[in-house]
């Protein structure tokens, strides 16, 4: 295990690296990702170099994947194209390959010494400038951290090949397993294929054997993001089905060599005029641009096929914003008016989330837990669109209104959570003998003052707000007589049940006054 160390040392230096390197380059490059996904959809060619791009800029396919979910959720980006964005990702970020191939020890010096510099004098940077000192710091990690694989690499394949996995005629199916371990334990084919050209590089593996570590890397890959998809609304699954869908079709193109012979791919290598980790690296960028245009070719039958196996669901509506549009924004009113009208339509839904706990409640209705799940989705993409909205500068009149919809809008996803919380409260407290009808009342007179919230925002008249603000008054000695009566009913009523009854009220009142908050925030507006 001391031999070991230099090894394991640059490992962990690689992978803090990676996280370096991705994390502060999706902060460099974030808007104009954010502005070149919307614009990517016009075309095949467009979302391809899109893709590419991003992939260049951020070296995280996962990102870019997540991200571009995260849009299509949001309706941020509509269209069938935005599959193809994180799909031609992976070959923008195969440059991370090709890096580590390199000859950069004196680089690493360098990019080293002045990060180093700027952060210990603490430099004056702009944001930006100070995330890409960071990037630049992940670069210097990661190459430090292969050059220190390299050097402990001799213990490292001692311990290989006493496990038999390196010995000619044995070592395929082992360096397979090891390539999809590695793929599915770094969650990126990028990485590994980073580490197995290092390995390559330090004699560790011959040829061979790394496109064994490849194949298995680029096939693990593909089951970490099948794995992922299998749980999820439709617009997210069928953008990670796509991208398993990629690493399927590259890891065949990579096996048809090994139809023929299990040599075939290496003797094509080895036709190469470089060395042996560049050829490795072409490989690699090989299978990435074959699965990617796979997908562009096959895009419609394999988004009729999704569509079939993980059709749209009604809860997975219900979690997008049906008013907002990015374009709107360059119209200061015209954007408001829209975010008005999405809150409004969240409101609508509270009455709804009470349905399943009335005494004639509609059970047909999704259950409480499935709007609060849609509702915190539409509402955190409606304060993204609010503080879009108030990064361009509006006048003062736009942003109270902005202002006082963003505490509209915190409000009614508090209310989300509340309510989900207070109908699984109910299910246990309505054990409770002679609390039935008491917490039946409690629903009912909810689901009512929720009903005047969702009516009077809609309407936004001074008077109808004064009439519901009265509504929505101070309840505390009532509710303080109802937990007395409760919790004195019974004495047998077990401790979880008395629990669940006294948290219904405090439930209750944390609605109203979340309601009564909602209500001054928009008169604010008004």
């Amino acid at each position: 295990m001391i031999a070991l160390l230099p090894a394991l040392t640059g490992l962990g230096l690689f992978f803090c690296g990676v996280r370096f390197l991705a994390s502060n380059l999706a902060l460099v490059a974030g808007p104009s990702a954010r502005s070149l996904f919307r614009r990517a959809l016009g075309s095949n060619v467009l979302a391809a170099f899109s893709g590419m791009l991003a992939g260049l800029l951020t070296q995280s396919t996962n990102a870019v994947a997540l991200i571009v979910v995260s849009f299509a959720r949001a309706g941020i980006v509509e269209g069938k194209r935005a599959p193809l964005v994180p799909t031609w990702s992976h070959v923008g970020a195969s440059a991370l390959v090709f890096l580590v191939a390199l000859d950069t020890r004196y680089v690493v010096a360098y990019v080293l010494a002045a990060c180093g510099i700027s952060l210990y004098f603490d430099l004056r940077l702009s944001d930006r400038m100070r995330y890409t000192v960071l990037a630049l710091l992940g670069v210097g990690m990661l190459l430090l951290g292969l050059s220190m694989l390299k050097v402990g690499s001799g213990p490292l394949q001692e311990m290989l090949r006493s496990f038999g996995l390196l010995e000619p005629g044995s070592t395929a199916l082992g360096t397979l397993l090891i390539g999809v371990a590695l793929a599915i334990a770094t969650q990126s084919s990028t990485v590994a294929g980073a580490i197995a050209v290092a390995l390559l590089g330090a004699g560790v593996f011959d040829l061979d054997t790394a496109i064994l570590l490849l194949l298995g890397a680029n096939g693990g890959s593909g089951l970490n993001y099948a794995f992922l998809a299998w749980e999820g609304e439709a617009t997210g699954r069928h953008i990670l089905f796509f991208q398993a869908a990629q690493k399927l079709a590259g890891t065949l193109v990579l096996l048809l060599p090994f139809a023929i012979s299990s040599g075939a791919l290496e003797q094509m290598l080895l036709k190469l005029p470089t060395d042996d980790g560049h050829r490795l690296a072409a490989a690699f960028l090989v299978i990435q641009i074959f699965g990617s245009l796979a997908c562009t070719l096959a895009h419609q039958p394999l988004s009729r096929f999704l569509n079939r196996i993980a059709p749209p669901r009604f809860e997975d509506e219900l979690a997008k914003p049906a008013f907002l549009m990015q374009e709107a924004l360059d119209d200061v009113e015209l954007a408001l008016e829209l975010a008005e009208r999405e809150s409004h339509r969240l409101m609508q839904r509270l009455p709804l989330m009470l349905e399943h706990v009335r005494e004639d409640g509609n059970t047909n209705e999704p259950s409480a837990a499935t709007y609060k799940k849609a509702g915190l989705s539409v509402g955190n993409a409606l304060r993204t669109y609010l503080a879009s909205l108030l990064d361009r500068q509006p006048g003062h009149q736009a942003i109270v209104r902005a202002m006082s919809l963003q505490q509209s809008v915190a409000d009614t996803i508090a209310i989300h959570e509340t309510l989900a919380e207070f109908v699984a409260t109910v299910d246990k407290a309505s054990g409770a003998p002679g609390a039935a009808a008491t917490v039946s009342s409690m629903t009912e007179s909810l689901h009512m003052l929720l009903d005047v919230l969702a009516e009077t925002a809609r309407s936004n008249d001074p008077e109808e707000r004064e009439v519901a603000l009265s509504l929505l008054g101070q309840r505390d000695a009532l509710m303080e007589n109802i937990r007395t009566r409760l919790l004195a009913g019974d004495p047998g009523t077990p401790a979880k049940v008395q629990e669940a009854l006294f948290q219904t009220t405090i439930l209750f009142e944390r609605t109203i006054w979340l309601a009564r908050d909602n209500l001054l925030a928009l008169g604010r507006e008004a």
